[in-house]
């Protein structure tokens, strides 16, 4: 993933705002994922 990101650097730095877009809502079903999933265990 990180390669891709390096060897395609001019295409991810035109597409930058677009790409964070989608990792912060990556990022946030993870986080959603992790609640549901993870918590319950230590909470009951």
């Amino acid at each position: 993933m990180l390669l891709l990101v390096e060897n395609n650097k001019n295409y991810h730095i035109q597409m930058k705002s677009i790409r964070w877009n989608e990792y912060a809502v990556f990022a946030y079903r993870i986080f959603l994922v992790y609640l549901f999933y993870f918590l319950p265990e230590y909470c009951f």
